[in-house]
Protein backbone atom coordinates (compact mmCIF):
# COMPACT_ATOMS: atom_id res chain seq x y z
CA UNK A 1 0.00 0.00 0.00
CA UNK A 2 2.99 2.17 0.52
CA UNK A 3 3.66 2.47 -2.91
CA UNK A 4 0.08 3.83 -4.21
CA UNK A 5 0.47 6.03 -1.06
CA UNK A 6 3.45 7.55 -2.26
CA UNK A 7 2.15 7.57 -6.09
CA UNK A 8 -1.21 9.35 -5.01
CA UNK A 9 0.70 11.77 -2.57
CA UNK A 10 2.65 12.88 -5.52
CA UNK A 11 -0.16 13.87 -7.67
CA UNK A 12 -2.30 15.85 -4.84
CA UNK A 13 1.61 18.03 -4.87
CA UNK A 14 1.19 18.08 -8.26
CA UNK A 15 -2.50 19.00 -8.09
CA UNK A 16 -1.84 21.87 -5.84
CA UNK A 17 1.27 23.45 -8.47
CA UNK A 18 -0.90 23.32 -11.22
CA UNK A 19 -3.59 25.07 -9.83
CA UNK A 20 -1.93 28.35 -11.06
CA UNK A 21 -2.23 26.88 -14.68
CA UNK A 22 -4.80 27.78 -17.02
CA UNK A 23 -7.16 25.06 -18.46
CA UNK A 24 -6.29 22.56 -15.53
CA UNK A 25 -7.51 18.55 -17.05
CA UNK A 26 -8.26 15.53 -15.27
CA UNK A 27 -8.71 12.77 -17.82
CA UNK A 28 -9.40 9.42 -17.19
CA UNK A 29 -8.13 6.70 -20.37
CA UNK A 30 -7.72 3.20 -21.34
CA UNK A 31 -4.48 1.82 -23.41
CA UNK A 32 -3.69 -0.40 -25.16
CA UNK A 33 0.12 -1.22 -24.43
CA UNK A 34 2.46 -3.05 -27.35
CA UNK A 35 5.31 -4.82 -25.26
CA UNK A 36 8.36 -6.22 -26.76
CA UNK A 37 10.88 -7.83 -24.49
CA UNK A 38 11.83 -9.49 -21.36
CA UNK A 39 13.24 -8.69 -18.44
CA UNK A 40 15.57 -10.86 -16.78
CA UNK A 41 17.29 -9.27 -14.11
CA UNK A 42 20.45 -10.50 -15.05
CA UNK A 43 19.69 -13.88 -14.29
CA UNK A 44 22.59 -15.86 -15.41
CA UNK A 45 21.65 -18.62 -18.08
CA UNK A 46 19.16 -18.72 -20.64
CA UNK A 47 15.43 -17.04 -21.19
CA UNK A 48 12.78 -18.39 -23.30
CA UNK A 49 10.98 -15.11 -23.39
CA UNK A 50 8.06 -13.58 -22.58
CA UNK A 51 4.47 -14.35 -22.92
CA UNK A 52 3.01 -11.00 -22.65
CA UNK A 53 2.90 -9.34 -25.67
CA UNK A 54 -0.20 -6.42 -25.17
CA UNK A 55 -2.14 -5.36 -21.96
CA UNK A 56 -5.20 -3.33 -21.67
CA UNK A 57 -3.54 -0.39 -19.29
CA UNK A 58 -5.95 2.44 -17.38
CA UNK A 59 -4.17 5.66 -16.81
CA UNK A 60 -5.20 8.73 -14.81
CA UNK A 61 -3.44 12.07 -15.98
CA UNK A 62 -3.74 15.93 -14.66
CA UNK A 63 -2.32 18.39 -17.06
CA UNK A 64 -2.49 22.42 -17.68
CA UNK A 65 -1.16 25.42 -19.87
CA UNK A 66 1.49 27.79 -18.72
CA UNK A 67 1.37 29.68 -21.97
CA UNK A 68 -0.70 28.92 -24.70
CA UNK A 69 1.55 26.47 -26.82
CA UNK A 70 2.94 25.20 -23.90
CA UNK A 71 1.43 22.10 -21.87
CA UNK A 72 3.03 20.53 -18.85
CA UNK A 73 1.26 17.24 -16.82
CA UNK A 74 1.58 14.64 -14.71
CA UNK A 75 0.03 10.88 -15.71
CA UNK A 76 0.02 7.35 -13.67
CA UNK A 77 -0.86 3.92 -15.02
CA UNK A 78 -0.67 0.39 -13.87
CA UNK A 79 0.89 -2.11 -15.95
CA UNK A 80 -0.06 -5.47 -14.63
CA UNK A 81 0.74 -9.45 -15.01
CA UNK A 82 3.81 -9.04 -17.21
CA UNK A 83 4.50 -13.18 -17.53
CA UNK A 84 7.69 -14.88 -18.60
CA UNK A 85 9.57 -18.31 -18.49
CA UNK A 86 13.21 -19.29 -18.62
CA UNK A 87 16.23 -20.88 -16.79
CA UNK A 88 18.65 -19.48 -15.11
CA UNK A 89 21.35 -20.13 -12.02
CA UNK A 90 19.58 -21.09 -8.71
CA UNK A 91 22.60 -18.66 -7.06
CA UNK A 92 20.96 -15.70 -9.32
CA UNK A 93 16.88 -16.14 -8.82
CA UNK A 94 17.05 -18.63 -5.92
CA UNK A 95 19.37 -18.00 -3.77
CA UNK A 96 18.99 -20.21 -0.68
CA UNK A 97 22.25 -20.44 1.58
CA UNK A 98 24.87 -23.43 1.58
CA UNK A 99 23.03 -24.90 -1.77
CA UNK A 100 24.53 -25.80 -5.00
CA UNK A 101 24.27 -23.16 -7.71
CA UNK A 102 22.49 -24.94 -10.35
CA UNK A 103 19.98 -24.14 -13.31
CA UNK A 104 16.65 -24.52 -12.72
CA UNK A 105 13.70 -23.56 -15.13
CA UNK A 106 11.19 -21.04 -13.85
CA UNK A 107 7.89 -18.87 -14.34
CA UNK A 108 8.01 -15.15 -13.56
CA UNK A 109 4.96 -12.36 -12.92
CA UNK A 110 6.04 -8.50 -13.43
CA UNK A 111 3.78 -6.12 -11.95
CA UNK A 112 5.00 -2.03 -12.91
CA UNK A 113 4.02 1.23 -11.57
CA UNK A 114 4.55 3.94 -14.19
CA UNK A 115 4.58 7.40 -13.04
CA UNK A 116 5.48 10.33 -15.75
CA UNK A 117 6.11 13.35 -16.11
CA UNK A 118 5.53 15.38 -19.43
CA UNK A 119 5.87 18.98 -21.01
CA UNK A 120 4.81 19.55 -24.86
CA UNK A 121 3.97 22.19 -27.55
CA UNK A 122 -0.05 22.90 -28.50
CA UNK A 123 -1.18 24.21 -31.25
CA UNK A 124 -4.99 24.62 -31.81
CA UNK A 125 -5.90 23.12 -35.04
CA UNK A 126 -9.22 24.66 -34.82
CA UNK A 127 -11.15 26.36 -32.03
CA UNK A 128 -12.64 22.65 -30.96
CA UNK A 129 -9.66 20.44 -31.18
CA UNK A 130 -5.65 20.65 -30.34
CA UNK A 131 -2.41 18.80 -31.25
CA UNK A 132 0.24 18.20 -28.36
CA UNK A 133 3.99 16.42 -28.33
CA UNK A 134 6.38 16.78 -26.68
CA UNK A 135 9.27 14.65 -24.31
CA UNK A 136 8.03 12.35 -21.37
CA UNK A 137 10.12 11.02 -18.23
CA UNK A 138 8.91 8.06 -16.85
CA UNK A 139 9.68 6.71 -13.54
CA UNK A 140 9.21 2.60 -13.11
CA UNK A 141 8.48 0.87 -10.03
CA UNK A 142 8.53 -3.03 -10.88
CA UNK A 143 8.14 -5.58 -8.90
CA UNK A 144 9.03 -9.67 -10.31
CA UNK A 145 8.04 -12.92 -8.98
CA UNK A 146 10.47 -15.83 -9.84
CA UNK A 147 8.74 -19.36 -9.48
CA UNK A 148 11.01 -22.42 -9.61
CA UNK A 149 8.85 -24.83 -11.74
CA UNK A 150 10.69 -28.09 -10.83
CA UNK A 151 8.17 -29.08 -8.10
CA UNK A 152 9.44 -27.37 -5.34
CA UNK A 153 7.89 -24.30 -6.32
CA UNK A 154 10.57 -21.86 -4.71
CA UNK A 155 9.45 -18.43 -5.16
CA UNK A 156 12.10 -15.28 -4.89
CA UNK A 157 10.44 -11.65 -5.72
CA UNK A 158 12.62 -8.79 -7.30
CA UNK A 159 12.13 -5.05 -6.75
CA UNK A 160 13.31 -2.33 -9.14
CA UNK A 161 12.96 1.70 -9.72
CA UNK A 162 13.78 3.10 -12.94
CA UNK A 163 13.62 6.44 -14.98
CA UNK A 164 13.45 6.18 -18.76
CA UNK A 165 12.82 8.96 -21.09
CA UNK A 166 10.12 8.71 -23.73
CA UNK A 167 7.73 10.40 -26.22
CA UNK A 168 4.36 11.20 -26.12
CA UNK A 169 1.71 12.68 -28.56
CA UNK A 170 -1.97 13.54 -27.98
CA UNK A 171 -5.10 14.85 -30.01
CA UNK A 172 -7.83 16.69 -28.00
CA UNK A 173 -11.42 17.41 -29.06
CA UNK A 174 -14.12 19.74 -27.03
CA UNK A 175 -16.94 18.01 -26.26
CA UNK A 176 -18.42 20.67 -24.52
CA UNK A 177 -17.80 23.96 -22.07
CA UNK A 178 -15.98 21.45 -20.12
CA UNK A 179 -15.30 17.90 -21.03
CA UNK A 180 -12.96 16.44 -23.22
CA UNK A 181 -12.00 13.69 -25.16
CA UNK A 182 -8.57 12.17 -26.29
CA UNK A 183 -6.40 10.08 -28.39
CA UNK A 184 -2.89 9.31 -27.02
CA UNK A 185 0.63 7.77 -28.21
CA UNK A 186 3.08 6.78 -25.92
CA UNK A 187 6.90 5.43 -26.34
CA UNK A 188 9.11 4.14 -24.31
CA UNK A 189 11.34 1.59 -23.37
CA UNK A 190 11.53 0.43 -19.74
CA UNK A 191 14.64 -2.07 -18.87
CA UNK A 192 14.90 -5.08 -21.55
CA UNK A 193 11.37 -3.65 -22.88
CA UNK A 194 9.83 -1.52 -26.01
CA UNK A 195 6.42 -0.72 -25.05
CA UNK A 196 3.79 1.37 -27.29
CA UNK A 197 0.56 2.87 -25.69
CA UNK A 198 -2.44 3.74 -27.64
CA UNK A 199 -4.84 5.62 -25.71
CA UNK A 200 -8.36 6.95 -25.58
CA UNK A 201 -10.00 8.93 -23.10
CA UNK A 202 -12.31 11.27 -21.50
CA UNK A 203 -11.44 14.76 -19.74
CA UNK A 204 -12.64 17.33 -17.23
CA UNK A 205 -10.76 21.01 -17.66
CA UNK A 206 -11.62 23.04 -14.70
Amino acid sequence: MWRQARITAVILVASSYYSAVAGVSVTASYEYADISGYRTYNALGFTRGSETTSRSVPRISLHGKPHKFIEIGASYAFIGELRGSGAGTSGTIFPPPGQITVMVPYDVEEDIHDLTFFAGVSLDLHPKVSLSAGPELHYFKSRSVFTETTGSWRTHQRDAEDWRLGGYGMLRGNLGEHWRIQGSYRYVKPPDREVHFFGLGIGYEF
